[in-house]
C-alpha cells in the first residue's frame, strides 16, 4: 500500500483557496452597509459609542471602529426639555441627529421624524405615535413637580 503525497502546487492552490474564502467571509461583510432603524440605536451603540445622521443623509456609527450604517431617517428634529419648555437642539453645520451613549446609558430627548416620534430615554427607546403623549411620557418620568405643583 503506497501513501501518495500532495505535490507542491497542490498545497499551494488548497492554501490559496482557503485565504480567498476566509476573505470573502471576513472582509466583505465588514464593508456593506446595513439597514438600522431608530428602536435599534440603542442595541448597536452599547455600551460606549456615538452615531451621526449628517446632511447628506450619511449615517455613521462609532464604536470599536468608524463603520457607515444605513438609516432612513426624513426631516429629524430634536427636542430638549429646558427651562420648563421643549426647545429644539442644532447641532451644527453638517450633523442633522446624533445620540451618543457611555457606559450603557443614553441621551436623553425626543426625535420627531417623519417615520415617527421617539422618546430617547438613559436605558431604553420608546416610539409614540402624537407628540403629545411623547412630551406626557417625557415629563411624567424624568422631571419632578416644581414647589406646591402636581402632576
Amino acid at each position: 500500500m503506497q501513501l501518495r503525497s500532495f505535490t507542491l502546487i497542490e498545497l499551494l492552490i488548497v492554501i490559496a483557496i482557503i485565504s480567498f474564502i476566509s476573505i470573502f467571509i471576513i472582509v466583505v461583510p465588514s464593508k456593506t452597509k446595513s439597514k438600522l432603524s431608530i428602536d435599534e440605536l440603542k442595541e448597536i451603540t452599547y455600551p460606549n459609542g456615538s452615531f451621526y445622521l449628517l446632511k447628506n443623509n450619511e449615517a455613521i456609527l462609532i464604536k470599536d471602529r468608524n463603520k457607515t450604517v444605513s438609516i432612513s431617517l426624513t426631516l429629524p428634529k430634536v427636542l430638549e426639555y429646558k427651562d420648563g419648555q421643549f426647545l429644539k437642539k442644532e447641532f451644527g453645520e453638517e450633523v442633522v441627529f446624533e445620540y451618543h451613549q457611555k457606559n450603557g446609558l443614553g441621551d436623553f430627548f425626543i426625535l420627531v421624524a417623519e417615520e415617527g416620534i421617539y422618546v430617547f430615554k438613559p436605558l431604553f427607546i420608546k416610539k409614540f405615535d402624537t407628540l403629545k403623549s411623547a412630551k406626557e411620557y417625557y415629563l411624567l418620568n424624568n422631571h419632578q413637580p416644581l414647589k406646591d405643583n402636581y402632576y
